[in-house]
């Protein structure tokens, strides 16, 4: 896990998100990932391998908020790309679900994944540091 959770993929993520200091907490951050979202882990299918997490936390309304982070050696290797596909195709279609992602301004890499996905900007939720988009399963 200390592979993934490095400080820099956990830079671009919100202050809460970073781990705190040592990698001794890795064990106590997970747990408060798991306490108020679904955690899960990506594997990479030739070596089953850990390179990422994905953490999804659910509203009360259906509103699915990703999360998603991947260890920096398989950065721009496609793997967020088919990680959010394979989300979006696993959602049940018939239930309105809409699935929401905040990005930071300066990691444009995520951006162009959530594009690449069908994601679209929502300017209201959007703030001067974060951009948010949705993909709305019909």
């Amino acid at each position: 896990m200390a592979y993934v959770l490095t400080p820099n993929v956990l830079a671009p993520l919100p202050e809460p998100l970073h781990l705190p200091h040592g990698t001794g907490h890795i064990a106590d951050w997970v747990r408060a990932r798991a306490e108020e979202s679904d955690v899960f882990s990506v594997l990479e299918a030739a070596s089953g391998v850990l390179v990422g997490l994905l953490i999804i936390a659910s509203e009360e309304d259906g509103t699915l908020h990703l999360g998603y982070m991947l260890a920096d050696p398989v950065w721009g290797r496609g793997y967020a790309t088919e990680v959010i596909r394979g989300l979006l195709t696993a959602i049940p279609p018939g239930h309105n679900i809409t699935v929401l992602a905040g990005v930071e301004f300066d990691h444009p890499a995520s951006s162009g994944v959530l594009f690449k996905c069908g994601f679209e900007v929502v300017d209201r939720l959007s703030t001067p540091q974060t951009r948010f988009y949705s993909y709305i399963v019909l």
